[in-house]
């Protein structure tokens, strides 16, 4: 299964695909139709690119061995991880709000 997930102006299109072992895969297929696997080197469960802008700067979700989803921004080549400080790893709400500090947590060179 294939799900597309962004396009922007200039024509690359975003999409996410299942594997034989239930592992998400990304993808971006540049405008002249190539293809390229898009997978966050931190991710053990799976990689979703969910949106690009004008610049191909992208940014989705992963998940980790433990399962637990983290945000990413890819550009330039690079992973950052983007985890707002102290957020579960579930859709849970924390019951006092973090206090404000970093939210990126890792850098990774594709």
């Amino acid at each position: 299964m294939t799900i597309t997930t962004g396009i922007n102006d200039v024509g690359t299109a975003l999409a996410s695909s299942i594997d034989s072992s239930s592992v998400a895969h990304g993808w971006v297929r540049s405008p002249g139709g190539d293809f390229t696997q898009l997978d966050d080197p931190s991710s053990a469960g799976g990689t979703a690119p969910g949106a690009i802008n004008d610049h191909g700067v992208i940014v989705g979700f992963y998940f980790d061995a433990s399962g637990a989803a983290h945000g990413f921004v890819y550009a330039h080549g690079t992973f950052t991880t983007l985890d707002y400080p102290g957020a579960p790893a579930s859709s849970s709400p924390p019951s006092t709000p973090p206090a404000p500090s970093s939210a990126v947590t890792s850098t990774h060179r594709a």
